[in-house]
């Protein structure tokens, strides 16, 4: 299954943050993910998500809750009472049905990945058409699809000539999104407020 973006993420891959302590099951979903078209980017159980979720703004986040595990419980309660992260839809992944009070969606494991692909595919679907204006705003949080300067960069790693995607304007600053780089060093995005690079998988 290939994933697709309607007029609202102007043609920009959906972004998940991905939240996993174990690192072979985080590899088995990125992997099959980011196949399909979904730009991922990983996190641990913990405060620092919060954090992560802010600054990105994913489409989806994904929590990998293990059965009486109260840290994902309490991450699902920071991300939904967060004033810049209570909108954003969140997939709780979790053999324990009542950690998961408040997920948007509760898939019981074990998750096969398209199950779980369908399901972000819905609620980016969802996410885009309220969230996501469609217009040249700058307001905070909006798409800048003509900025004053869309610079041509080339890969902090090696190089290679990058894709500007578009540009968002995020908690007072603004980023420069490319399309993933050819050598598979992963999706990067510019810090145009700061000059830095940040890498978001």
């Amino acid at each position: 299954m290939q994933m697709t973006t309607d007029s609202a993420g102007a043609g920009f891959p959906p972004v998940v943050l991905f939240v996993e302590d174990d690192r072979d099951t985080l590899d088995m979903y990125s992997t099959y993910l980011e196949m399909s078209g979904v730009w991922v980017t990983p996190s641990g159980v913990s405060s620092e998500a919060v954090g992560g979720a802010a600054d990105l703004r994913p489409d989806v986040v994904v929590i990998d809750v293990p059965s009486r595990h109260r840290a994902g419980s309490d991450l699902l309660t920071a991300l939904k009472t967060g004033d810049d992260t209570h909108d954003i839809p969140v997939i709780v992944l979790s053999g324990d049905a009542d950690l998961v009070q408040g997920a948007d969606v509760c898939l019981m494991k074990p998750v096969l990945p398209d199950v779980l692909l369908g399901v972000v595919e819905t609620l980016v679907g969802r996410y885009r058409t309220l969230r996501r204006p469609s217009d040249t705003s700058v307001a905070d949080g909006a798409v800048v699809t003509n900025p004053v300067v869309a610079e041509t960069r080339g890969c902090p790693e090696c190089g290679t000539p990058l894709t500007w995607v578009e540009t968002r304007r995020l908690g007072g600053a603004e980023y420069d999104y490319y399309r993933p780089c050819a050598d598979g060093c992963g999706l990067n995005c510019f810090d145009r407020t700061a000059a830095k690079w940040i890498k978001l998988a």
